[in-house]
């Protein structure tokens, strides 16, 4: 299996697990969600990438982040009660 072939397996469970497409995973975590129809074409991505992929996939901190992140790019509120 190549870590291409890899991550797209890991985003699939992730999705599920989450309830979400892999065009918003990418779009949350990426800021691009074409990202996996990229890589499912046979595109590339950073080793930068892959990284950030593989930390929100094994920490759930760094998928909150992410999550925060793309909240604050939209000018989307924190939700009621989760103020830091």
């Amino acid at each position: 299996m190549t870590l291409r072939e890899k991550l797209i397996e890991q985003a699939d469970a992730f999705c599920e697990q989450h309830g979400i497409s892999k065009a918003r995973l990418a779009t949350i975590v990426a800021n691009n969600g074409k990202f996996f129809r990229s890589l499912e074409d046979g595109g590339d991505c950073t080793t930068g990438m892959y990284e950030r992929f593989q930390s929100v996939f094994s920490d759930p901190k760094s998928w909150e982040d992410a999550r925060q992140a793309d909240r604050n790019r939209r000018g989307i509120p924190e939700p009621e009660g989760e103020a830091v």
